[in-house]
């Protein structure tokens, strides 16, 4: 009991340096210097200390948040105060998605992450997300992909799969979007199965086309979903299809990855600096005993490793849509397969992601 009243007095009890920064404070305002600065207590000087300020910013609307956090800088012994929060790196969500499911207007990642209540156990500071724009009708325009990135949100353009029919209009917005040297990835495209088969041929079609746009430094996002019959098979078109387009040093993102471990050794032979992305849907692989998507899982190194939220879609801890604030669940269900914590594994992941989507780099090993 004694060690916990200790705790909360250091917790409240201002650096040496906010003590003097105090001090020049009342004198430039012509107030009285108390004797001493009890932060238990009223007093302007209290404006000072991060704890209220922290309390007065949490009134503010999320967008209002991010701008005064940019205002102003906490010095490293405040920061050492802080409660610490696990940083996050949602490698895929779509961010329009999100704001049409949500019925928000902003484009601002804080707004669409306030929409859920996270518990304490899984909560994350969302540093950077990639944000995936599939959809012609909500690419983005050049001032919001800036406000965007702005924000450390990495942004991609793409077409995804059931996309099947686009017009001139939209595949002549797509290939203006990819020329944009702002748009550092290309995708979704891909292949996916579980749209109606007379549309598998278009499907093939358009990720060749789009295969055309991608520029040598932009990360390229495939999406492969096969038939419960033949789980590899979609991945192994897409494989087949990015081989004649894609050079074999290309950095690529297989984006939800539900592939068995010899697909993978397949795919690195002949793309080596593929990483591998996955959702908190892996934990239907544990309750089905998928034993061939578990012993992948299991065994991919972990310099491959990504961790997605694919919002709005996969929503847990009793959500109605996901967030990339929910990306500890993503962490927690991967991590359980692969016998770790989810913040060891959440920390690696946000290294992996900086290197493919910040750094331009591959896999930390050549080993898989």
């Amino acid at each position: 009991m004694a060690k916990s009243v200790e705790s909360h007095r250091d917790w409240d009890e201002p650096s040496p340096k906010l003590h003097q920064g105090m001090r020049e404070f009342m004198e430039e305002v012509s107030e009285p210097v108390p004797s001493e600065f009890d932060m238990n207590t009223s007093g302007i000087w209290t404006l000072l200390h991060w704890k209220r300020l922290l309390s007065l910013v949490s009134l503010l609307k999320p967008g209002d948040q991010i701008h005064f956090k940019d205002l102003f800088e906490l010095s490293p012994e405040e920061k050492e105060q802080l409660p610490h929060i696990p940083s996050a790196f949602d490698s895929h969500c779509h961010l329009d998605r999100c704001m049409n499911k949500l019925g928000i207007t902003s484009h601002f990642l804080a707004d669409i992450n306030s929409t859920v209540t996270v518990r304490e156990e899984y909560q994350v500071d969302v540093q950077h997300a990639v944000g995936v724009f599939s959809d012609p009708e909500t690419y983005p325009t050049r001032d919001q992909v800036h406000e965007w990135k702005s924000q450390g949100v990495v942004v991609a353009v793409g077409l995804h799969p059931r996309k099947t029919n686009p017009s001139a209009e939209q595949w002549q917005r797509f290939e203006e979007l990819l020329s944009w040297p702002e748009i550092t990835a290309l995708g979704e495209v891909g292949i996916d199965r579980m749209e109606p088969v007379n549309t598998w041929s278009s499907q093939m079609l358009n990720l060749d086309r789009a295969l055309q746009s991608l520029r040598p430094d932009q990360v390229l996002i495939l999406h492969g979903r096969s038939s419960d019959d033949d789980p590899d098979e979609a991945w192994l078109t897409c494989l087949f299809k990015a081989c004649p387009r894609v050079t074999r040093e290309h950095l690529i993102h297989c984006h939800c990855f539900m592939g068995s471990k010899r697909l993978v050794q397949r795919w690195t032979s002949e793309f080596p600096n593929t990483y591998f992305g996955f959702t908190s849907i892996v934990s239907r692989f544990r309750n089905n005993k998928d034993t061939a998507k578990l012993d992948c899982i299991k065994w991919l190194s972990e310099h491959r490793l990504l961790l997605e939220t694919d919002a709005p879609y996969f929503p847990k801890g009793g959500h109605r849509r996901s967030v990339p604030a929910l990306l500890g669940y993503s962490a927690d269900e991967v991590a359980k397969i692969r016998g770790v914590t989810w913040q060891d594994l959440l920390k690696k992941t946000n290294s992996n992601a900086t290197r493919l989507y910040l750094d331009g780099a591959a896999p930390a090993t050549e080993t898989t």
